[in-house]
């Protein structure tokens, strides 16, 4: 048996302890990101409700253009439970850096991105899970995770009574596809509050009734009823696939809850990042709790503008 004095003993120990802990500390505290750590990847949003008969007016018609782009520029698309878990430093860096990656998400949850329909005019509406679906050799998912999320409005008075505002039938704004579809893996289902505090509403989850802004959800009555409690019911119906991520309604990332209540509170409710609609790309420093999207229509209105924004991005990268 070998002796060991007390302090020779202490000063193994604490090598041993300092080994440990630079080799097991989380990927985030790894300090500056390096060119082998780089990333810069951009998030599209898109409405499955805005329908027409043309790129600027169809969002249909813009992603599968978009995807055909995306494809002839060599782009992959990553799952946003990857990304989020990148920024959450529990997936090294280097597994997206230095690659053309991008995300798809879809906003309000209407039935059309599950389902085909038939537009005003008759002709077919393929729905966003059937164009992803159709794409998958062309433009390939990198790493395991749903093709796009879909981020959806919770509470079934709300979404019946927008039904009604809108004139339009009840199943335009079903939860009936929502466990199938986070089953499935090629649109996932995530948390868009629990009324979006819409202005075609009567009366929304906000202690003065304002409506028409996420910025008015500054207190934590009004964002436990907007976000924990849409997560109970979406949770509820669409299982444990479910994907763990907010999409802030109208994109406002109010201060008060990406600064205090989600990093507070949002792992316990069930939530591990937020997604906002501030029009940059996704890099090593993005805040989890607002990250940033551009929106189809907004940032980008023809095919050409949409090649010229993924462009700009590689190039913050």
């Amino acid at each position: 048996m070998v002796a060991f004095t007390h302090s020779s003993f202490l000063t193994r120990l604490t090598q041993t302890m300092l080994t440990n802990l630079r080799r097991w500390r989380p990927f985030a505290k790894l300090g500056k990101p390096t060119e082998q750590t780089n990333f810069s990847v951009p998030v599209l949003c898109y409405h499955s409700w805005q329908l027409g008969d043309n790129y600027t007016d169809d969002n249909h018609f813009a992603m599968e253009q978009d995807l055909r782009t995306l494809a002839s520029m060599g782009y992959q698309i990553l799952p946003t439970e990857q990304l989020i878990a990148v920024l959450s430093g529990k997936v090294c860096p280097s597994n997206i850096a230095n690659r053309k990656l991008a995300c798809i998400t879809f906003d309000d949850g209407k039935r059309w991105d599950f389902y085909d329909g038939v537009r005003s005019n008759g002709s077919k509406i393929k729905s966003f899970r059937r164009i992803l679906t159709e794409s998958q050799n062309a433009v390939p998912t990198h790493l395991n995770g749903a093709r796009s999320l879909a981020f959806v409005i919770a509470s079934p008075d709300a979404r019946n009574e927008l039904s009604q505002a809108f004139s339009e039938p009840p199943d335009y704004w079903t939860h009936d596809w929502w466990k199938k579809s986070a089953k499935e893996g090629i649109v996932g289902v995530a948390n868009h509050s629990w009324d979006h505090v819409h202005d075609a509403l009567k009366t929304v989850r906000q202690a003065e009734n304002k409506k028409g802004s996420f910025f008015n959800i500054e207190t934590y009555p009004d964002a436990h009823a907007q976000i924990a409690e849409a997560q109970t019911i979406i949770d509820k119906i669409a299982g444990k696939k479910r994907i763990s991520v907010l999409g802030y309604p109208y994109g406002h990332a109010p201060s008060y809850l990406r600064e205090e209540f989600l990093p507070t509170y949002g792992p316990s409710i069930g939530l591990k990042g937020a997604m906002s609609t501030a029009g940059r790309a996704v890099t090593n420093d993005t805040n989890i709790w607002d990250i940033p999207r551009f929106v189809c229509g907004h940032h980008w209105k023809t095919p050409t503008e949409f090649s010229e924004l993924i462009r700009s991005t590689e190039a913050s990268s």
